[in-house]
């Protein structure tokens, strides 16, 4: 048996999420929660830069690889025994043709260790194959792999884990709350992942040091929302998870005051753009004030890869003189920054403030223009960095500090983000409206994948999701996507479902 590696906690993309659930599991076999998401895993080795850590996140857009040998193995720790029953894999092409599922109740020091319950001699490229065998008390869970079916290594997008237990898992923090920047009179947030039972969350505070920790009043959910006042420069931020059979302390996360002096006119603000690659990559991210989350264009189903644009609709008109852009890496070489008084989807009515030809991936670039007024400001994309797409993880627009705000012209766009909130519970959460004249409204849930999860319609102004799909059965663990819509209006909300 090769040397373990340092575990892998797995650790979100995903955006803004407004608070880690916990669910109670069915009874059905298809809704029981999957016992190895976010948990602690290792691999034998780790292929290009894909560590085991993405086989147990719940995305199956990315994957864990070893090294191109036909011994290699990865192994999952669920935290305490369980009765477990099967094994879900999902194989990339990479695939295994030879392997076993083996298990232990204590981390074995050699092979002789473990015990195989399942051995797969006939194993395919690309196959998602669900494995049974009759219920072995298990605490870690491993895949070991004896020969491949190709010439790569193994590959694998997701490693599930299925079992029945009736006790208390102690928590695991699976991602940590970002740094974070803040500018007055705006409001910031931490959040936190984790995996467990019985959970109970507690924000600390502590001075730059961090030698003294203080509870916050009234921080007892994975997402902590509040407005920083200059004293709370230079703070760090950290989450103690609890449970009955033990706990976990997240990483501690600085506050710092924005170097920025004036306000970012753009921040929390709707945003469109031509396309997005999947629910995960939207334009509202460019202007989440998170660099941790990102726009991306569609450019695998998008005909014309090079021609994209995004903007946002500042609110009303506004004196501006400066934009803020972080790209990421597969950024634009070329393109133009454009700003309107009434925004159009193609070309017409824009007018083009700034040319740029020299854009470089990983910038950050600010922008100085001629001061003008604008409600709309655009970023028209010429010329990709790549071969991928578009990708912005922040889109930041500055006026004159002495400035006002000038009274918004009659357009047919008016977008209300206020008319949505989400409240979480523990077997459900609350889609409100908040419009005072009637309306029909619909809300509808998605993966993060863009599959239909669940649909509600009518002229309520309440639905209640209780976290299962159309077809009866509980959703798995993850992030989901909110889109409720009103008199033509559309907005999104994210919320994270993890047990």
């Amino acid at each position: 048996m090769k040397a373990i590696k340092t575990p892998h906690y797995v650790h979100h993309s995903a955006a803004i999420i407004f608070i880690a659930l916990l669910i109670s599991s069915s009874a059905d076999v298809f809704a029981r929660p999957n016992l190895a998401l976010y948990r602690p895993v290792w691999a034998s080795s780790v292929g290009e830069d894909n560590p085991p850590g993405k086989a147990v996140n719940g995305v199956t857009s990315d994957r864990w690889e070893s090294n191109t040998t036909d011994s290699e193995w990865i192994m999952v720790d669920l935290g305490v025994p369980y009765a477990v029953d099967s094994v879900f894999v999902n194989w990339e092409t990479a695939a295994g043709q030879d392997y076993a599922i083996q298990t232990a109740t204590t981390l074995p020091t050699s092979d002789a260790g473990w015990t195989t319950a399942a051995h797969i001699t006939d194993g395919t490229q690309g196959e998602k194959r669900s494995i049974t065998f009759a219920p072995v008390q298990a605490r870690f869970v491993r895949l070991s792999g004896y020969k491949r079916a190709s010439i790569f290594g193994y590959s694998i997008w997701e490693f599930e884990v299925y079992g029945n237990y009736s006790g208390c898992v102690p928590p695991v923090v699976a991602a940590d709350p970002a740094d974070r920047t803040f500018n007055a009179g705006l409001n910031t947030s931490f959040n936190v992942y984790a995996n467990g039972t019985d959970m109970l969350f507690q924000w600390q505070r502590s001075s730059p040091s961090g030698l003294a920790w203080a509870d916050i009043t009234n921080a007892t959910s994975a997402y902590y929302a509040f407005k920083p006042v200059a004293a709370d420069s230079g703070a760090l931020f950290r989450c103690v998870v609890s449970s009955p059979c033990g706990g976990d302390t997240s990483n501690a996360a600085s506050l710092s005051w924005s170097q920025k002096a004036r306000i970012n006119l753009a921040c929390k603000k709707f945003a469109k753009c031509t396309s997005a690659e999947g629910g995960d990559l939207v334009a509202s991210n460019v202007v989440d004030d998170d660099s941790s989350t990102r726009w991306g264009t569609d450019y695998k189903n998008d005909p014309n890869k090079d021609s994209a644009w995004v903007y946002v609709d500042l609110g009303s008109v506004c004196f501006i003189d400066s934009v803020f852009l972080n790209w990421e890496d597969s950024g634009a070489k070329e393109y133009l920054l454009q700003v309107a008084n009434a925004a159009s989807d193609n070309d017409q009515g824009w007018t083009t403030v700034s040319h740029i030809t020299d854009g470089k991936g990983w910038e950050k670039r600010p922008i100085k223009i001629a001061q003008t007024q604008a409600r709309f400001v655009r970023v028209r994309c010429l010329q990709r960095l790549s071969g991928f797409g578009y990708s912005m993880f922040e889109f930041e627009v500055y006026g004159p500090s002495s400035t006002a705000a000038l009274p918004a012209p009659k357009t047919g766009m008016v977008h209300d983000q206020s008319f949505i909130s989400v409240l979480p519970g523990r077997n459900f959460c609350v889609i409100a409206t908040k419009r005072s004249a009637p309306a029909e409204y619909s809300a509808s849930v998605f993966s993060l994948e863009g599959q239909l999860v669940r649909t509600f319609a009518g002229s309520s102004k309440t639905f209640v999701w209780d976290y299962s799909g159309q077809n009866g059965c509980r959703v798995t663990n993850g992030i989901y996507l909110i889109t409720v819509t009103s008199r033509g209006q559309a907005v999104k909300a994210k919320i994270a479902v993890c047990r």
